[in-house]
């Protein structure tokens, strides 16, 4: 059976709770505000208890790609409901490493797909904090769906920005994803009340 917010442990709410301010306190993120977020998440979750167990075990990968819990949050829910296991929270985790060493495999296939200027620009704003990488992933997915490339290019592409959790999470239709929500947990809530 499906547990509820109900059933939530409260060892593992204060664990969840505690794991995301800890993350998140570079960024200013107090103990009640992490409390709220994690509240929401709760509201938003199919499953609770996996929630709080992602957040523990992600937060701090997270933390490399969005300064805001409320967009992590946000980013694990949205791949909960439409990735499997957790594929999408693995493919951001390794995002998040590939932007940070900025190889020349992934330079050169942005480069490939969108033109070079646009694939040294990308790598220039997160290298110097400009920009965050789920951003910029944001917006890859966007002109991907746009020029939609050929299988080898996309699976290029995939591997160059998330390796084999991104051939995991659905590949094509993982990136392709990206581009088709609004991550912020207060947009979820409305969307789920309308």
């Amino acid at each position: 059976t499906k547990k509820t917010v109900e059933d939530v442990d409260t060892k593992e709410l204060l664990t969840g709770i505690n794991s995301l301010e800890k993350a998140y306190s570079k960024y200013g993120l107090t103990a009640a505000q992490a409390d709220k977020n994690v509240q929401k998440a709760l509201i938003l979750s199919t499953d609770p208890s996996e929630t709080l167990d992602q957040i523990g075990e992600y937060a701090n990968q997270f933390n490399q790609v969005t300064s805001s819990s409320d967009k992590a949050l946000a980013t694990l829910l949205f791949f909960q409901k439409n990735v499997p296991k957790d594929f999408g929270a693995d493919a951001i985790k390794e995002s998040a490493i590939r932007f940070t060493n900025q190889s020349e495999g992934l330079k050169k296939s942005l480069g490939d797909l969108f033109g070079q200027p646009f694939a040294e620009d990308v790598l220039k704003q997160v290298r110097t904090g400009e920009r965050e990488i789920l951003d910029v992933l944001q917006e890859v997915s966007v002109k991907f769906a746009e020029i939609n490339p050929d299988l080898v290019a996309s699976q290029k592409l995939t591997s160059e920005l998330f390796g084999s959790p991104g051939e995991n999470a659905g590949a094509r239709d993982f990136l392709l994803l990206l581009s088709d929500t609004e991550l912020s947990l207060d947009a979820a809530i409305q969307s789920a009340d309308d």
